[in-house]
């Protein structure tokens, strides 16, 4: 059974995934559970009106980690600190709208079997890509495409 909320939160637990659908709230999400093996973190048709989603450790066993997808919103950075361990892409944007980018801090790891960070089909992405962690991909560290208004830079570390 997913986890669906109630948002904002703090997640402790273990779930196979974690789905926020369809919802608007103040405050960002934070896994400091498992998550997988499962759907990962699926962010559908929502909008985080402040704060970002903040991974500190492990979502695993996914196609995707984290998807942030169409109609969706992210006031905040999406931020891993923790482990993303995905069969297809760690981290996918596609049709959604990050103001504040993507951040994979120096703990942060993310093993893909695609991407470890795809940014594509979306109108506006801003705050750049920062990576000082690790990011192991088959095909591409850091993958963008269609990508309307790019705001901020990419960096890439460990």
């Amino acid at each position: 059974m997913a986890f669906t909320g109630p948002y904002p939160t703090k997640f402790s637990g273990h779930t196979g995934t974690m789905l926020i659908s369809a919802t608007a709230f103040s405050g960002g999400v934070t896994n400091a559970g498992t998550i997988g093996p499962g759907g990962g973190v699926v962010i559908t048709s929502s909008t985080f009106l402040t704060g970002g989603f903040l991974n500190t450790n492990i979502i695993s066993g996914t196609a995707n980690g984290i998807g942030v997808l169409s109609d969706s919103t992210i006031t905040g950075a999406i931020v891993d600190s923790g482990t993303i361990r995905a069969t297809k892409d760690g981290i996918l944007v596609s049709g959604g709208v990050v103001s504040s980018g993507i951040q994979v801090g120096s703990q942060g790891k993310i093993s893909a079997g695609s991407s470890g960070i795809v940014v594509e089909n979306t109108i506006t992405f801003a705050g750049g890509i920062n990576n000082a962690g690790s990011i192991f991909a088959c095909r591409a560290g850091i993958d963008l495409s269609t990508v309307a208004v790019f705001g901020g830079g990419s960096t890439a570390g460990g």
